[in-house]
C-alpha cells in the first residue's frame, strides 16, 4: 500500500471496519520498520561484499564476479573470521582494532548489525 493509499484509508473505512486513522498509522510503521530492517540487511550485504573485494584486492585473488566458487568460498570464511576477530577485539578491553581500510568497512557493518538490532527491539 502506497502513501497515499495509507492516508486515503486514514481518512475512511477501507472496507475494513476501521473508523479512526490511529490504527493505519501504527500499521503504517511497523511496515516502515520492517522496509528499515530489509534494507539495513541489504545494506550489510553491500558493506560485506565491499569487504570481500577489498580483501580480494589486497590478495590479488582478482574480481570477486570472475572467481571461481571454491576460491570464493574460501574468501568469504576469511571475511568472516577477519569481522569474527574484529568483533573479538570490540568486546575485549586489552585489545583493539587498528585503523585499516578493512576494519574501517568492518566497523560499518556493525553499525548497521546494531541499528537492524534495535529496529527489532522496538
Amino acid at each position: 500500500m502506497t502513501p497515499r493509499a495509507i492516508q486515503l484509508c486514514a481518512n475512511s473505512r477501507c472496507g475494513l471496519g476501521l473508523k479512526t486513522g490511529a490504527y493505519k498509522v501504527e500499521a503504517r510503521s511497523d511496515v516502515e520498520n520492517e522496509l528499515d530492517q530489509l534494507q539495513r540487511k541489504l545494506m550489510i550485504m553491500i558493506k560485506t561484499r565491499e569487504i570481500e573485494a577489498l580483501v580480494a584486492a589486497e590478495q590479488d585473488l582478482g574480481d570477486l564476479s570472475s572467481m571461481e566458487s571454491t576460491q570464493y568460498a574460501r574468501l568469504r570464511i576469511h571475511v568472516e573470521e577477519l569481522i569474527y576477530k574484529w568483533q573479538e577485539a570490540e568486546v575485549r578491553p586489552s585489545t583493539s582494532n587498528p585503523d585499516t581500510a578493512i576494519n574501517r568497512l568492518i566497523a560499518e557493518r556493525e553499525d548497521i548489525e546494531e541499528q537492524i538490532l534495535t529496529l527489532e527491539v522496538r
